[in-house]
């Protein structure tokens, strides 16, 4: 079968592509090979996500240790100084 452009494989888009049976499989084609590059691109950032916070756990501990830890710095802090002090401190830090 040939295209409205004489050609019997469309090889790139061209302004009847849209009045074209082979223009139409092609723009089906690249969009096709379009979907799986994101797909791929979606799949391997979440996976790289993951393994950050994965090696994030391994390193820091579970999340409300952190936030005790975090916690016993600060009542540690406001002890060593004065209020205001404390105060005047976490504002600026």
């Amino acid at each position: 079968m040939k295209g409205l452009c004489g050609q019997l494989q469309c090889k790139r888009l061209c302004a009847k592509a849209q009045y074209c049976q082979l223009g139409q499989e092609r723009v089906r084609k690249l969009l096709a090979q379009q979907r799986e590059r994101r797909e791929a691109r979606r799949i391997q950032r979440s996976g790289v996500g993951q393994a950050i916070e994965a090696a994030i756990s391994v390193f820091a501990g579970p999340f409300q240790k952190f936030q005790q830890q975090l916690a016993w710095e600060r009542q540690q802090l406001a002890e060593e100084m004065s209020y205001a002090e404390f105060l005047g401190n976490y504002k600026e830090g």
